[in-house]
């Protein structure tokens, strides 16, 4: 009953970015640290005030009408990544988005979220 009137998006997906040093904790803040900050003031995103996970930020209908949650795993050298959207081919303009402010990191392999993009 609590979910009833919920409604499922059109597209969603998740990738795993393995982080490609043994010592992945500065890597992951570096690359969250850039996500805020190219997204930040970024026309058709707004970030989501405080989220614990990670950087979540929302794309308007002209940039994916969705989501993405980049984030860190506590245990593991990987970066999650949640993207939803409610249109068809959403996810893929949100993923590119994306995908363009983690380019200058040679030790996060992007390759999962490339192949999202179509």
């Amino acid at each position: 009953a609590l979910i009833e009137g919920l409604r499922e998006p059109e597209e969603s997906c998740e990738a795993r970015l393995p982080v490609l040093s043994p010592d992945f904790a500065p890597v992951t803040e570096a690359v969250l640290n850039k996500v805020t900050a190219d997204f930040t003031g970024r026309q058709g995103f707004n970030i989501v005030p405080n989220n614990y996970e990670g950087v979540r930020v929302e794309a308007d209908s002209s940039h994916g009408s969705g989501w993405f949650l980049i984030r860190r795993s506590l245990h593991d050298p990987l970066m999650p990544v949640n993207i939803e959207s409610d249109e068809k081919g959403g996810v893929s303009i949100i993923a590119s988005a994306l995908a363009d402010s983690l380019d200058t990191f040679e030790t996060l392999d992007t390759g999962a979220l490339k192949a999202i993009i179509k």
